[in-house]
């Protein structure tokens, strides 16, 4: 089906942490979307005719990228927290 979209892309804003994903349709336009559009479209796609696939494998990976963030931020913490004990000590 022609039009079907493909996942190409996921992009993490630095100071915000928002994550988009871009998509591409077969005759090129590609569509930035947040996990909202994401959620919404994958919603409607019987409606509309499209495949699940790209909708769900963006949110797939923007899950996981979530996680590595969350973790990033937990051991970012416990590094400063690390620090901060060792400064304690001197």
């Amino acid at each position: 089906n022609k039009m079907n979209p493909e996942f190409t892309k996921i992009r993490v804003e630095p100071k915000t942490h928002k994550i988009s994903v871009t998509l591409k349709w077969h005759d090129g336009s590609e569509k930035i979307l947040s996990q909202d559009d994401l959620r919404y479209r994958l919603g409607n796609c019987s409606q509309v005719n499209e495949n699940q696939d790209a909708y769900q494998l963006a949110l797939q990976n923007i899950a996981m990228v979530e996680a590595f963030l969350d973790n990033r931020t937990a051991f970012g913490k416990w590094l400063v927290s690390l620090n901060e004990s060792a400064f304690d000590v001197m």
